[in-house]
């Protein structure tokens, strides 16, 4: 949904009350001081550290690290076997999209130092710039049937109740928000709208 398709002669006002969120990876990883740079550049190819235009976003935390490596590890990076280590590291924080992540898993295994590299994956959700619900305030009243033409011609409005005039509603693309009643209220509303692929559905509070 974008605002500004919504442009008519009796519309006042429009203004978002609900985004859309998106689902997004965040990398955690610890290297040594000295591979920092190399392994976020690595990361950020791979597409991670992209935060809307900017490039190369991290987060970096100082501290240090502790390992022991078995008898069965092949290639320790430092310390002896079967001996306790303390390397001093560097968390490293990145944020990517979710359908880079083996992508971008591939490309740490592939560039970071330890034989075994520690990493966590954090799912979190991320406000977008587009709305799922808009407040629509008119310069005069409707009704039903005139604002069931005007969102969607193809509808017969013959089926809806015309006794109701509209002088602001709230528009959804998709289902009805948890708190899409609440905010319907607080913005002195008493009609809600939901539009999907395969019916509009009309909610009176």
């Amino acid at each position: 949904m974008k605002l500004n398709q919504f442009k008519g002669k009796n519309i006042l006002e429009v203004k978002p009350v609900v985004y859309k969120y998106e689902l997004r990876d965040k990398f955690v990883t610890y290297t040594p001081l000295n591979f920092v740079d190399k392994l976020m550049f690595e990361l950020a190819n791979a597409g991670a550290g992209i935060i809307g235009n900017y490039n190369l976003c991290s987060f970096r935390m100082n501290g240090v690290g502790t390992f022991m490596p078995t008898s069965k590890a092949k290639k320790p990076f430092t310390g002896k076997k079967n001996v306790i280590s303390f390397e001093e590291e560097v968390r490293i924080e990145m944020e990517a999209d979710v359908s880079l992540r083996d992508k971008i898993v591939d490309t740490l295994y592939e560039h970071h130092p330890y034989e075994e590299p520690a990493y966590e994956i954090y799912s979190f959700l991320k406000r977008t710039d587009e709305p799922q619900a808009v407040y629509i305030k008119l310069k005069k009243s409707v009704t039903i049937k005139q604002l069931v033409t005007a969102i969607n011609p193809e509808i017969n409005p013959e089926t809806f109740d015309n006794k109701l005039p509209v002088t602001s509603y709230i528009l959804c693309i998709g289902d009805f928000p948890e708190n899409i009643n609440e905010l319907a209220k607080l913005n002195k509303t008493k009609l809600i709208i939901s539009i999907t692929e395969e019916k509009i559905i009309f909610k009176k509070i």
